[in-house]
């Protein structure tokens, strides 16, 4: 209980029962609930009284509705895909294809809309490991709820970038800052 729950507000302990006659009791108050230990065998062994089942149940509900409003995903492992599209001239660009239904969106209490910021990490590095561009970037997401029923499958994020002839690899590392969620990808490329 201790660890599901924390530590109680209150805690009356009874050694002797409710009366000389009563098995040892012990409850703990959360909020106006009180929960229920008793040794009926008198032995130091405190069980979780039935009732007290039923209100740590009404506690756990209780609790999820004090969880911030999102889209609810069906627990999908945030991801993405990543591409390279090479523009010539060393310009190219990566693609990070991001599926909405893996995407925990939390709503703004002041605009009603579902949003989060995704940041990225890019590290490029060439021949032998060496690095040649490292860069971080916020990307925000911002849904309206009116929208929200419309939406695509997925959103595609774009970095841009300049290098000279040669053989690179890219890894991405993208962080929802809504619940910390990540998902890194690894790509080989020749410009």
């Amino acid at each position: 209980m201790y660890i599901l729950l924390g530590e109680p507000e209150r805690r009356d302990v009874f050694p002797s029962g409710y009366s000389f006659y009563e098995p040892p009791v012990e409850i703990w108050y959360y909020g106006g609930f009180p929960v229920v230990f008793i040794d009926n065998n008198r032995e130091g062994i405190y069980r979780l009284e039935p009732g007290s089942v039923r209100r740590l149940s009404m506690i756990n509900a209780a609790q999820q509705q004090l969880k911030p409003e999102g889209i609810n995903r069906n627990v999908r492992q945030f991801d993405f895909a990543l591409t390279m599209v090479y523009r010539g001239s060393g310009e190219a660009k990566l693609l990070m294809e991001v599926p909405y239904r893996v995407v925990n969106l939390i709503q703004n209490n002041k605009t009603g809309a579902y949003e989060t910021q995704l940041k990225l990490s890019v590290n490029i590095s060439g021949p032998k490991g060496k690095k040649v561009l490292e860069k971080e970037a916020l990307h925000s997401v911002t849904v309206s709820e009116d929208k929200l029923a419309k939406l695509g499958k997925s959103f595609t994020i774009e970095f841009p970038f300049q290098l000279s002839a040669g053989k690179y690899t890219a890894q991405v590392t993208m962080e929802n800052t809504a619940d910390r969620s990540q998902a890194r990808k690894k790509i080989d490329f020749k410009l």
